[in-house]
């Protein structure tokens, strides 16, 4: 894989290729350093799963939406705990 495939990956979604291409690093390196894969491995099973990551986000007016951050949930037992 490639940087021009992240970048061609980034037109079919409407993303900023910066953004994809970081991505695509971040995973490449965790998946050669953490998963002990050679190099050209872990940059084809990166982009392959930078690329399956964006077909599943949903569609909003035609637009992929990013990921969202989870907003945190408040429990009983964190109200307790910020109200003593």
């Amino acid at each position: 894989m490639s940087r021009d495939a992240c970048v061609d990956l980034a037109r079919q979604t409407n993303r900023d290729p910066a953004e994809i291409i970081d991505w695509w690093l971040e995973r490449a390196s965790i998946r050669e350093f953490e998963g002990g894969q050679s190099r050209d491995a872990a940059e084809h099973d990166a982009f392959e799963e930078v690329r399956s990551a964006l077909e599943a986000l949903p569609l909003i007016d035609g637009e992929r939406l990013g990921a969202q951050r989870a907003k945190p949930v408040r429990t009983s037992r964190s109200r307790r705990s910020t109200e003593g």
